[in-house]
């Protein structure tokens, strides 16, 4: 604890420009140095991830590209079941030998001459007949007894006719395995078994699948269902024992790759069900990401951008310690405040600033007692004047209510009657009930505004109003219908000497209570309809400080309220006048 007070001491005795060394190094090099190697080694996390992604979608690709390959060669064996020459041969239904060369020569050797062509990668086909009538014609047509490999009829003795066998021989000194594919010749009814159709391929096909990942430094292998090496490729230098592990731990039958070697190499896993063999590819990683190169890129740009902020740092730091340590020596050399004006400084920035306030300070001091008294004097003048303009609300009921009763005396009743209703809009307007209200009262409000206008315009003015539901305990905001008629009155009958003509209807639905105000004056134009709408839909631009305000403050009002679905929509004719529709949304307990 002693030895943190301490530091803390040192530190507030410290001079400004160590200050500023000491958080350039905290604050920018170490952050920037840890910051710059996590975002490196995310960088590098991404890319290995992003590039293990693509070779999965590389490997997938080549697996569906060999399983096509491999389909191709099955397929080539529809030829022979469904050619009937053949089938007709192998099952000795010609007796003559000159019949059976013919046919040969004419129906049978085209197809091996076209399977040859059609598809490159087989090498060799073989038919074994068990009909030894049969002519065998060497070396494509041979007797069942020609076939030594005993294992192979094993399997496919008991296969179904729709599906044929993959084999392959091991070769020695590690060369590829010879592939076969064998499959059962049927007669047309696929009642009986009369021979096998033989096909071995070339090293083409395992070859198109090692030409697929030959980037970079790469290694392949083929291993068996026992994962025992059948190939692997001689690489000097590669010790492929001290891979095994690493490898065939991960290897569970699966089309995937992963990483190896802490990232070094990736392995990429194509099993090959149908001959039960396993191929591996093990590719460098960083013989083709260039991670020595791209480190060496991030090094030397963070490196220079280390420089560049520093050397930045540096000139704002020292131009800004330079002057306040200026302004410091000013102010520990100067006798009193009244000779301590510092000489004027053109910077407009945070230093310049304060020595200018500091100046307009030592400028003001001599004044400031007599500002103060001033200051004070008028607060005083202000308070008064705020006491006498306080009037009580019941000040003005009162005068209204003598008001009344003097007109009442006088029996002049149409006055009386004024001032009461004016009475009664008084109270609504500046009462204390907040700013909710009921839809009732409200309705009630605008009658009382509208008796008023009425003794005023006489028989020019004519309310008609219809509730259905009721509205005694519908909630809703002050002021949202007393505006709409006013602008009814105002805009609609004031430039016309024709009855004016108010409705006000409302109903209700499941959702909303509408209400609905009409009145037969003057249409409005199209483009002040615009103006409204666009005020409505809260462009204030478009209204005028007294066109549309009111309108868009009842707007705002209510959708605050009753929420978004709810507002004010109008609609103008020539033929039916102005229609104001309020849509007032209900709440779940309404």
């Amino acid at each position: 604890m002693k030895l943190l007070m301490l530091l803390v001491n040192k530190r507030r005795n410290m001079r400004i420009v160590k200050k500023l060394v000491i958080a350039y190094i905290l604050l920018i090099c170490f952050p920037f140095i840890i910051f710059g190697f996590l975002v490196y080694q995310q960088m590098v996390i991404n890319l290995y991830k992003q590039y293990r992604t693509n070779q999965i979608q590389f490997v997938e690709q080549a697996y569906h590209n060999l399983k096509m390959e491999l389909s191709k060669i099955e397929s080539t064996y529809s030829l022979y079941q469904n050619n009937r020459n053949l089938i007709e041969y192998i099952d000795g239904n010609y007796h003559s030998d000159w019949e059976m060369i013919y046919n040969y020569q004419r129906f049978i050797k085209p197809t091996f001459t076209f399977t040859y062509l059609s598809n490159p990668v087989i090498e060799d086909i073989k038919i074994y007949k068990h009909n030894l009538k049969a002519l065998p014609i060497k070396p494509v047509i041979l007797n069942m007894v020609d076939l030594e490999r005993q294992r192979l009829k094993d399997r496919i003795q008991f296969l179904p006719p729709n599906q044929g066998v993959w084999t392959y021989n091991l070769k020695e000194n590690n060369n590829l395995p010879i592939i076969h594919y064998t499959h059962k010749l049927n007669n047309e009814n696929y009642t009986r078994e009369l021979g096998y159709l033989h096909l071995t391929v070339n090293n083409e096909l395992i070859n198109l699948l090692f030409e697929s990942f030959n980037k970079g430094k790469s290694w392949n292998w083929l291993l068996d269902g026992n994962l025992t090496p059948v190939y692997q490729e001689a690489v000097p230098g590669w010790d492929n024992s001290k891979w095994e592990d690493p490898v065939f731990e991960n290897i569970d039958g699966q089309v995937k790759n992963f990483y190896v070697n802490e990232r070094g190499h990736l392995v990429s896993v194509i099993p090959i069900n149908e001959m039960d063999l396993i191929y591996v590819n093990i590719s460098e990683v960083e013989s083709l990401l260039n991670i020595k190169e791209l480190v060496n890129w991030v090094l030397a740009g963070g490196i220079l951008l280390l420089i560049l902020l520093s050397f930045i740092y540096f000139m704002i730091a020292s131009s800004i310690a330079l002057r306040i340590s200026r302004f410091s020596n000013h102010l520990k050399q100067v006798p009193t405040l009244k000779y301590a004006r510092f000489p004027d400084t053109t910077d407009t920035d945070e230093i310049g600033f304060l020595i200018t306030s500091y100046n307009n300070m030592v400028k003001r001091m001599t004044g400031l007692e007599h500002e103060m008294h001033r200051t004070v004097l008028l607060k005083k003048d202000a308070e008064i004047k705020m006491l006498q303009a306080q009037i009580k609300p019941h000040f003005l009921y009162n005068t209204l209510e003598s008001m009344r009763m003097m007109a009442l005396v006088k029996n002049d009743n149409e006055l009386a009657e004024m001032i009461y209703t004016l009475g009664k809009l008084l109270r609504y307007s500046i009462g204390k009930n907040g700013e909710t209200t009921t839809l009732q009262q409200e309705v009630d409000n605008i009658m009382d505004y509208i008796a008023i206008h009425k003794i005023r315009m006489g028989d020019r003015l004519e309310f008609e109003i219809n509730v259905e539901p009721n509205i005694s305990d519908f909630a809703c905001p002050k002021f949202i219908l007393q505006p709409v008629v006013e602008n009814s009155i105002i805009h609609g009958f004031g430039e016309t000497r024709k009855q004016g003509i108010i409705r006000i209807d409302i109903d209700e639905n499941l959702s909303h209570m509408k209400v609905r105000i009409l009145n037969n004056g003057s249409p409005i134009s199209s483009d002040k309809i615009k103006d409204i709408r666009a005020v409505l839909a809260g462009d204030k631009r478009c209204g005028s400080e007294k066109k549309g305000i009111g309108l868009f403050n009842v707007q705002e009002r209510i959708r605050a309220f009753f929420g978004e679905e709810s507002g004010i929509f109008m609609e103008s004719d020539m033929d039916h006048g102005t229609l104001f529709e309020l849509r007032l949304q209900k709440k779940e307990d309404e």
